[in-house]
């Protein structure tokens, strides 16, 4: 496998140079790994648009490419490495990765038909907006596409911030829309997931916890029922107890079998199974024809 991180910028020179970058898990194809056309994976960390988990990205990454898929981790511009980058930056650095594994599709060996994306809290809203505002003017423009081109085949929310309502979580959205836009709430509709779903936004399988008291489960519940309104395909799975940023839920993400986040918060084997019902998701969704 070939690891590479590199600026957004240096591929897109269009999109501002706010430190952004693309690190990308692919593997080569060999007389021992001739594997076809591999699906891709485009990989949201969240972090309330204030950093991005190390927790979400690599080893989501890894997962993934373990099982077959061409993987590459967004570390888009927050509030935290970025203060003046706000929306539609995010957006556009977003896009942009689905664009470079599209009109590269060929020589990274994947299959621009199989491209999907994955978030987590509020890299759950980036899935989300890549699923949902990839038709936007300022897309369009910017990549000189059309919205077909650059929207995803399917959606993977975790624990995901996608309502600016009642449910919605204040801070990501201040910090993605940066504090004037943020000074009136009526601006958090243009980037509200569920407010933006049509019958074209692509599948969506969600996760969420019914204790999750950072991002309520009802973001989730809410884009469930919003897609079924639509005629869009969804699957929503909401386990019983985690907490909120649990990642892939087991070992992977805490180093002390001792602490208290092992035992109570993140190392949680039943919600673990999240990853083999949304492998097996995306094998009858996308028609991958590879067991996982």
């Amino acid at each position: 496998m070939n690891v590479e991180q590199f600026k957004i910028s240096s591929v897109y020179p269009q999109i501002e140079d706010f430190g952004a970058t693309f690190k990308t898990f692919f593997t080569e194809t060999n007389n021992e790994l001739n594997f076809g056309k591999r699906p891709a994976i485009v990989i949201f960390p969240g972090g309330g648009y204030w950093f991005t988990s190390a927790r979400e990205a690599d080893p989501i990454a890894l997962t993934f490419a373990a099982k077959g898929f061409q993987a590459i981790v967004v570390d888009y511009s927050t509030k935290n490495t970025a203060e003046k980058a706000h929306y539609p930056q995010q957006l556009l650095e977003g896009i942009a990765a689905i664009d470079y594994l599209r009109k590269h599709a060929d020589e990274l060996n994947i299959d621009p038909t199989k491209i999907s994306v994955i978030g987590f809290s509020a890299g759950g809203h980036m899935a989300g907006m890549m699923g949902t505002l990839y038709g936007e003017k300022v897309v369009c423009d910017t990549f000189n596409v059309t919205p077909e081109q650059v929207r995803p085949d399917a959606m993977i929310l975790s624990y995901a911030v996608l309502s600016s309502g009642q449910y919605g979580h204040r801070g990501s959205f201040s910090c993605l829309l940066g504090d004037e836009l943020a000074a009136d709430e009526s601006n958090f509709k243009q980037v509200d997931i569920i407010e933006n779903v049509t019958e074209n936004t692509p599948p969506a399988f969600l996760w969420t916890s019914y204790t999750d008291d950072c991002v309520p489960p009802q973001n989730s519940l809410m884009m469930a029922t919003k897609m079924l309104e639509k005629g869009v395909k969804c699957e929503l799975h909401m386990f019983r107890e985690v907490w909120h940023g649990a990642s892939l839920a087991d070992h992977t993400i805490i180093s002390d079998p001792n602490s208290v986040s092992w035992a109570w918060g993140y190392n949680r084997p039943h919600v673990a199974h999240w990853v083999k019902l949304c492998l097996e998701w995306l094998d009858e969704e996308l028609q991958l024809g590879f067991k996982l």
